[in-house]
């Protein structure tokens, strides 16, 4: 069973996915903040992190480049999701890496297959 950590400033929604993904038979867990998420990350081992880039104090980005630098092993199992727009800074950041990118609403179907294809290249390691 697959480990995932969301981490989704609005509770109720990272609640709602950690639900839907558990019917879906994942081991997922949500919390609502990037602080709390990082802490998780230095510990924890989940196969695959749904982080939302708009996420207030501690933003998905700072999030991703600090788990990332404690964890490089990390960096290719993040999947980014965001409702706004994204700034100019969110846009080059996207350059560099080649991670999923999700905008919300997105249909469950949706995030249910990025998130194993995620898991899958995971296990096949690098170079897949």
């Amino acid at each position: 069973m697959a480990k995932v950590l969301i981490i989704e400033d609005d509770d109720v929604i990272a609640q709602g996915m950690a639900r839907h993904l558990q019917a879906a038979g994942f081991d997922a867990v949500g919390v609502a903040n990037g602080e709390t998420g990082l802490a998780r990350l230095r510990f924890e081992h989940p196969d695959v992190c749904v982080l939302d880039l708009m996420l207030p104090g501690l933003t998905g980005v700072d999030l991703y480049t600090a788990a990332v630098m404690k964890r490089p092993e990390l960096a290719s199992r993040f999947v980014f999701i965001s409702g706004g727009s994204f700034a100019a800074g969110t846009l080059e950041f996207f350059d560099r890496v080649r991670n999923p990118v999700l905008r919300k609403p997105m249909s469950p179907t949706e995030l249910r297959d990025v998130l194993r294809q995620v898991v899958s290249s995971a296990q096949r390691g690098p170079g897949g």
